[in-house]
């Protein structure tokens, strides 16, 4: 087993139970506006008061910047990322906990399979 195939395998299990846990703490509540709604999950995906400070220091460690320098080696383009969907508002990565944007970039990129 190489070392991607362990972190991958190590990370999906995280990375679904804080999905999981996400997506749970969203259920109920009253009902908002959609536009409200919008700039709340907005402004959660830019929230990081959640993370621990090891959690934070492994996402420095990979090296995450919100803005790609190389647009082609964005998150979007990285087989590690996990899209905004049904569980969760905001989007993800495998390697570290936190919210991730699309046209972020960390140093583990990995290139979808064609």
């Amino acid at each position: 087993m190489n070392r991607r195939s362990f972190i991958i395998r190590l990370a999906l299990p995280v990375s679904m139970l804080s999905s999981m846990a996400l997506f749970l703490s969203g259920c109920g509540g009253s009902k908002k506006d959609v536009s409200e709604k919008k700039s709340q999950i907005s402004s959660d995906c830019e929230d990081l008061s959640g993370l621990s400070e090891s959690e934070r220091m492994a996402r420095d460690s990979f090296g995450y910047e919100a803005q790609a320098a190389l647009p082609e080696r964005s998150c979007m383009h990285c087989k590690l990322f996990i899209p905004a969907g049904k569980t969760s508002p905001c989007a993800g990565c495998l390697l570290f906990k936190g919210p991730v944007k699309p046209e972020g970039s960390c140093i583990q990129f990995a290139p979808k399979d064609a």
